[in-house]
């Protein structure tokens, strides 16, 4: 029998609050976080799994925040995005298999694209520059962020 992985099967009690005292004891010059579920999503999820992406932000965005974390990379969504909400960029990047349709735009769209495709990271004391491109290699949209720590 194959058993379908959904948030709501996640043990959050543990989780987060081991992942609030990493970031809060981190003397890291940036701090990334990097999960399979989004935060916030402009992707086909934004609808079917609605509820839970709410409870699962709500959890973990203000922990991201707080601990001045300056971006989330995650997939489940087979598309291309770009999205922030107060200081966190959540950048989604689940675009190497078959593609979905977006869906309406997420709490903090900057860009989507259900295109196949990929991120280019180039990271400096200063900027995180994430370049996103087609499967064919074609340019599709730019984004500079600064660091929050």
């Amino acid at each position: 029998k194959m058993l379908k992985h959904s948030l709501s099967a996640e043990d959050g009690t543990k989780q987060l609050p081991w992942l609030r005292e990493q970031l809060s004891s981190s003397k890291a010059t940036w701090k990334f976080v990097v999960g399979h579920h989004p935060v916030t999503t402009s992707g086909s999820h934004a609808v079917e799994e609605a509820d839970l992406i709410q409870d699962f932000r709500s959890k973990l965005h203000p922990i991201l925040q707080s601990e001045g974390v300056a971006a989330y990379f995650c997939g489940h969504d087979h598309d291309l995005q770009n999205l922030k909400l107060d200081d966190v960029e959540y950048v989604v990047s689940g675009a190497g298999s078959k593609v979905r349709v977006l869906g309406p735009p997420g709490d903090g769209a900057l860009f989507g694209v259900n295109q196949q495709g990929y991120i280019l990271a180039k990271l400096n004391a200063n900027t995180l520059h994430l370049r996103y491109f087609n499967y064919y290699g074609g340019f599709l949209y730019d984004r500079r962020i600064q660091n929050r720590t």
